[in-house]
């Protein structure tokens, strides 16, 4: 599993945090794009960036869970990875599903974690 942070803190404290993240784990990505940038395109950049450089079967796009700590989000995503791989996860209005490149990409929600996260 790669996982590709994308960020627009400009402040010392998240930029050291996140430079420490990529030292320490390998499978994880930053990618800080402008503050003024919209989510949409926030998530557009991640998804260009994982495309070029990663051979992925799935891309799963994780937003609005700022709230939560990376180390409770990641292990929670990595719980419901076969059900991302394997197309399982439950059909949502709210969710978009697309393909880009022959690669399939899918919105994991909130509602996907069913509890693995505390609020």
């Amino acid at each position: 599993m790669e996982v590709c942070i994308v960020y627009s803190a400009e402040d010392d404290v998240s930029l050291a945090l996140l430079e420490r993240i990529q030292m320490n784990c390998k499978s994880i990505s930053t990618l800080r794009v402008n503050k003024n940038k919209s989510e949409h395109s926030a998530v557009r950049a991640g998804v260009r960036y994982m495309i070029s450089n990663f051979r992925l079967p799935v891309i799963a796009v994780v937003s609005n869970l700022e709230s939560y700590a990376l180390d409770e989000l990641l292990p929670a995503i990595g719980a419901i990875k076969e059900q991302i791989l394997q197309d399982g996860l439950i059909p949502d209005e709210q969710r978009f599903t697309l393909s880009a490149r022959n690669k399939r990409i899918v919105q994991i929600l909130e509602e996907d974690f069913k509890g693995r996260l505390s609020a």
